[in-house]
């Protein structure tokens, strides 16, 4: 696989060279979750040794991706529909592995929150430009199913987060304080940083080694490389009607998800007295199988669905699996045993990832080439601004300053649940018709 060989073809490219690009871009998901959710393992550790509250963690957990992405998230998207999106990716996750073997350097809030504004950069670099790369690999009606295979990277990597972290924890706890050479001495949840943080500095040497910048293809201006940010926002202007209700209704439906998955080990922590290690193993578990599960089933519905004619398969799956999450998501937390609860938690995982796949590739296929980036960005930014930042943190104030108990974190999680899931359904039942506008606009451009 030589990528410096160039496409000489203008037909889609082998199939079984795609899967195997989605592959690899699906373990690089896999290492962005788990060096995004690995803070929500360390909540106890954290809170301790640093002295902080419940607000101050979930601002680790959140607002610090979301204040990286309101400055430079969709600038990047502009960058990766004009230049090598693999170079890009390939950089994006060098530089967020880094930053989060520099967490475990950390000794205080604000040390480890500007590292973890650093670790956005994965976010703000990987999904635009994945997301672009798979739309080029595979035609649009056989787009939604590897596009939820690369989401699957969510769950894979937030059930690997918490697995490898029960681990490191278990061999390290033993141990203490532990004195290395230059770095000095380091604590557990340190040793976690470093330990989930190493494995990325490898990808990028796989990823220029294996994969091909693919033909950009579905263009609306064939003629041109690019086109420019004025005509870019024209479009998504005169798209509107698609494109806001369907950003909103993921923004806010991404805000329960985000905010339940930073907090479900302190849930079983708080409420059954698990111990953190136990629980990492459970949760990581459900996330890995059911979270996995839950991400492909959305996208083979909605390509059934596509099959039979539904012309809005992709927006009718994504609504249905927000109906099935909202009672799920809203009960859970009030189960009255262990077991009830982990039942629970693995129907919010299974119905957490079934809206995105569909979503994402309806974006991909309404949007020209030279634009994929840039409206992937904004689909980005507000995802994150409403997802990772608020999501953990509301949560968390309603722990802090509305039941102002430790003790009631169960009302925190089903009153979010209650507010959230609801307004992610009316924003995509709104997004139903003006996709189909769009859809049959995309139609007659990409014929052309």
């Amino acid at each position: 696989m030589n990528p410096s060989t160039p496409e000489v073809s203008r037909s889609w490219p082998n199939p079984q060279y795609a899967w195997y690009v989605v592959g690899v871009l699906t373990v690089a998901q896999t290492l962005g979750f788990i060096d995004r959710q690995i803070v929500s393992l360390l909540v106890g550790p954290l809170k301790t040794d640093l002295s902080l509250s419940d607000v101050q963690v979930s601002l680790l957990g959140g607002p610090a991706f979301a204040l990286f992405y309101t400055l430079l998230g969709i600038p990047l998207g502009r960058l990766l529909d004009r230049n090598s999106r693999r170079v890009i990716v390939s950089a994006g996750v060098f530089f967020w592995s880094l930053a989060t073997m520099a967490c475990g350097l950390s000794k205080s809030f604000a040390s480890l929150f500007m590292f973890r504004v650093g670790v956005g950069v994965g976010e703000a670099t990987l999904s635009p430009g994945s997301f672009s790369i798979i739309a080029d690999y595979f035609p649009p009606d056989k787009l939604t199913r590897p596009t939820s295979l690369y989401l699957t990277g969510v769950w894979l990597g937030t059930g690997l987060a918490f697995i490898m972290g029960g681990a490191v924890i278990d061999m390290v706890a033993s141990m203490g304080i532990v004195s290395l050479p230059i770095l000095g001495e380091l604590k557990a949840w340190q040793i976690v940083f470093f330990c989930v943080g190493a494995p990325g500095l490898l990808f990028p040497i796989w990823m220029m080694l294996t994969v091909r910048e693919p033909v950009r293809r579905s263009k609306i201006a064939t003629s041109a490389p690019s086109v420019d940010l004025v005509t870019a926002l024209k479009f998504v202007w005169a798209n509107r009607r698609t494109y806001l209700p369907l950003f909103a209704s993921l923004g806010f439906y991404a805000a329960y998800g985000l905010g339940t998955s930073f907090w479900t080990i302190e849930f079983f922590i708080r409420e059954f007295g698990t111990g953190r290690s136990n629980i990492s193993y459970l949760y990581g578990a459900l996330a890995f199988v059911f979270g996995t599960i839950g991400s492909m089933a959305g996208g083979a519905l909605a390509e059934r669905l596509a099959r039979r004619g539904v012309a809005d398969a992709n927006i009718l799956t994504a609504f249905m699996g927000m109906c099935v999450m909202l009672p799920v998501s809203v009960l859970f937390p009030f189960m009255p045993s262990m077991e009830l609860a982990a039942v629970g938690v693995a129907g919010v995982v299974f119905f957490t990832p079934w809206p995105y796949g569909p979503s994402v590739a309806a974006i991909q296929v309404v949007t020209p080439n030279e634009m994929r980036g840039f409206v992937s960005g904004l689909y980005q930014f507000v995802v994150i601004v409403l997802g990772l930042g608020t999501g953990p943190t509301s949560i968390a104030l309603f722990t802090d300053y509305v039941f102002q108990s430790d003790n009631l974190l169960p009302r925190s999680l089903s009153a979010t649940a209650a507010i959230l899931i609801p307004a992610a359904m009316l924003c995509m039942y709104l997004t139903r018709k003006p996709f189909k506008k769009s859809l049959a606009a995309a139609q007659a451009w990409t014929e052309r």
